[in-house]
């Protein structure tokens, strides 16, 4: 438990987002436990290796080691210059589209991404020019526990107001010999261990209830109501869902 999270903001009757919540608390358990040294983090980096031991000294490595996703970007500017940035995701987020059905699909599509960003534009690093890029993206470590949030709110600049997508989307396939949901990012295998739910059209209205993987087998948590979940398939609301929003896997 956190002493430094600030509680009082979980006392108010407000409604406060579970990825939120677990953003705090991560980040109160890393102020409390930081290394005195910490430094800041340099904007390239020469190596993986170097840009991870960076990574560690301001993240305690035993906290945030298991649970982090890491990316490399490589930015390609309209000079004909490039650079590589890596990235660590403690909760990997991922837009909904209407091309992909899946989890599977969105986070392996996204971990190989091309050509992205071509209207953007930044300055460059090697000549300082402000020119457009390109942004490629690839997966280079894949993490014990892989965390997801689906990005199911779209938010409109003109009426100051945020809708939900109620896009199906699968969390995996469902082996019954083993009673479990398994998704593939690239040859790593995961097993779904929880999935939380947004009941509700809006991110501010609503109620959240989730389920579990619990010794091999699933339970529905609907506040202090915990029912098993029986029968699955891969059609089941549990698997197929336009209110799952934050998924937590396990690699196998």
């Amino acid at each position: 438990v956190s002493y430094s999270v600030q509680k009082d903001e979980y006392l108010n009757g407000e409604q406060k987002d579970p990825h939120e919540f677990f953003m705090d608390l991560i980040q109160s358990i890393c102020i409390e436990n930081t290394l005195p040294n910490s430094i800041q983090a340099p904007y390239n980096h020469t190596t993986f290796e170097h840009f991870k031991n960076t990574y560690f000294q301001n993240n305690p490595e035993n906290l945030y080691e298991p649970i982090t996703l890491f990316t490399m970007k490589t930015k390609m500017y309209s000079c004909q210059h490039s650079n590589i940035e890596y990235e660590g995701h403690t909760m990997y987020e991922l837009s909904i589209n209407t091309n992909s059905e899946t989890i599977e699909d969105l986070l392996n599509s996204s971990l190989t991404a091309k050509d992205n960003q071509k209207d953007e534009s930044a300055r460059c690093p090697v000549c300082n020019i402000v020119c457009s890029y390109s942004t490629d993206q690839t997966l280079v470590k894949s993490p014990k526990y892989l965390q997801i949030l689906l990005k199911r709110y779209s938010y409109n600049q003109n009426t100051y107001q945020a809708s939900k997508i109620n896009q199906q989307i699968k969390s995996g396939k469902y082996d019954k010999n083993s009673n479990s949901i398994y998704i593939k990012v690239k040859d790593t295998s995961y097993k779904l261990l929880s999935t939380v739910f947004h009941k509700g059209p809006l991110p501010t209205q609503g109620h959240y209830l989730s389920i579990i993987n619990h010794n091999g087998q699933y339970y529905q948590m609907n506040d202090h109501d915990v029912q098993k979940v029986n029968e699955i398939s891969n059609t089941s609301s549990i698997i197929k869902s336009g209110d799952s929003y934050i998924l937590l896997y396990q690699k196998c």
